[in-house]
């Protein structure tokens, strides 16, 4: 199938316009929900891989070829490389990018992030660090909520849409719609971009520790009382590596205040409309 697809006239160039798409939607957020998000993200190595290759002397080097803005692609993938893929499966972009036939990891290796993650891109897959932030956040939205509420007025909003079904005065212009429920949809947007964002990164701190395996000195020092020598136990083991014994108190903690936030967040949306 892969050879089918660089065997399309042109294919290369539909291949960097869906890349400059998905980098586009990332880079200014345009998705909405964290499945779109990582839709995205998850695109990028495979476009790469289908882009990249073919005849040894007349294959598309998607490393060499100048219509690849590959700077844009490398930022991307580089600060955020470990995405969820399905379910407790997750995906190294880096390492995807690797399986292209042009890609030299001796030459490209630190420019793609293979082997390295820095401690800045490590801090974003740690709820701690965004834990004050999303506080804040959630203080602030919640006041020009409440704010936005009160200055609604409901009732005559609801004689307007009464009068309009009953005949007695004209529909209003869109003009006229917009300017009065403008603040309504920014706030209500605002809102949703939020409970995304606080969703996304406990989607990312479990990719990370999905990807980050606890080592037997830590499982021991969490209360642990397998035998790691025992056959037996490798599968209850394997996966308790990453879950069950891969979190520290603090990282329930602030894992379990982020859900109550968005949990409370969420419920006021939803009753406020």
């Amino acid at each position: 199938p892969l050879e089918r697809v660089k065997g399309i006239g042109g294919c290369e160039e539909v291949l960097i316009e869906i890349i400059n798409l998905a980098c586009t939607k990332i880079e200014g957020g345009l998705y909405m929900g964290a499945e779109e998000k990582y839709c995205c993200y998850r695109s990028l190595p495979y476009l790469l891989l289908l882009l990249d290759g073919g005849e040894k002397k007349t294959g598309f080097n998607a490393f060499k070829s100048k219509k690849v803005n590959l700077s844009r692609v490398q930022k991307i993938v580089k600060n955020l490389p470990i995405v969820p893929q399905v379910g407790d499966i997750v995906v190294n972009l880096s390492e995807c990018i690797r399986l292209c036939p042009n890609f030299d990891p001796d030459k490209m290796a630190s420019a793609w992030g293979l082997g390295f993650i820095p401690q800045v891109v490590a801090e974003n897959y740690n709820l701690i660090c965004h834990w004050k932030d999303m506080r804040n956040q959630h203080t602030n939205f919640t006041t020009k909520m409440a704010k936005v509420l009160s200055d609604v007025k409901l009732d005559e909003i609801q004689k307007k849409v009464e009068d309009v079904h009953g005949g007695k005065v004209q529909p209003p212009s869109p003009e006229e719609i917009l300017a009065e429920t403008s603040v309504i949809y920014d706030t209500v947007f605002e809102g949703c971009k939020l409970l995304q964002d606080w969703t996304c990164h406990i989607i990312e701190m479990t990719a990370w520790k999905f990807q980050h395996p606890a080592k037997d000195a830590v499982m021991k020092e969490r209360g642990c009382e397998y035998d790691f020598n025992n056959t037996d136990n490798i599968m209850s083991i394997a996966y308790e590596r990453v879950v069950r014994y891969n979190y520290n108190q603090e990282d329930l903690s602030v894992m379990a205040d982020r859900l109550l936030i968005i949990l409370m967040q969420s419920t006021m949306t939803l009753r406020s409309s």
